[in-house]
């Protein structure tokens, strides 16, 4: 199952290569990259500070709507005493919080993209990107953004500590004066 899988996959990849290059929508997209450290620094904060909002919009879903339910499985749960406990179920509505939560940031990073909050679009030259390339790079950077914040803070925050972690060596290794 593993094998077809990866065969697929790489089939997908030299398809698109080859679509990429005789449709002539792969080419024309130039890095510009960061003039500083701290501009790079400054997208990841901005990143960590989008990904907070999102979280406590999410956890506002929780709150209102998932709560509620998971209170009454625990309620239940507690109450069957002389009964076969389903804890399964508690499981199980965890896990559906989880999904539904993952949508609610996912559709929240794509609606920000959509609005133009952005990561990838200042990085990049697009005066000789073709239509069909600069449609696919929206649509990369609308999946990419959802993602994101549907991956919460966590992940950008440890980005962001590597980074400072890396920054302050030098004044480790010196030590204090």
């Amino acid at each position: 199952m593993y094998h077809k899988s990866l065969w697929l996959s790489i089939f997908i990849i030299v398809l698109l290569s080859a679509a990429s290059h005789f449709l002539d929508f792969g080419h024309g997209l130039v890095w510009v990259g960061f003039e500083t450290p701290k501009d790079f620094f400054l997208l990841l904060l901005r990143l960590l500070f989008l990904s907070l909002i999102v979280e406590r919009v999410v956890e506002l879903y929780v709150i209102l709507y998932r709560a509620p339910g998971r209170a009454k499985i625990e309620n239940d749960i507690s109450l069957a005493t002389g009964e076969k406990l389903d804890i399964s179920k508690l499981s199980f509505y965890k896990a559906e919080t989880a999904r539904k939560t993952a949508w609610v940031g996912f559709s929240l990073g794509v609606l920000m993209a959509i609005v133009g909050i952005r990561i990838f679009t200042g990085m990049f030259d697009f005066d000789d990107a073709s239509t069909v390339q600069i449609i696919m790079f929206d649509v990369f950077e609308l999946f990419t953004m959802g993602a994101l914040m549907a991956g919460g803070s966590k992940g950008i925050n440890q980005i962001v500590s590597t980074i400072e972690f890396f920054a302050q060596r030098p004044k480790r290794l010196v030590g204090p004066n």
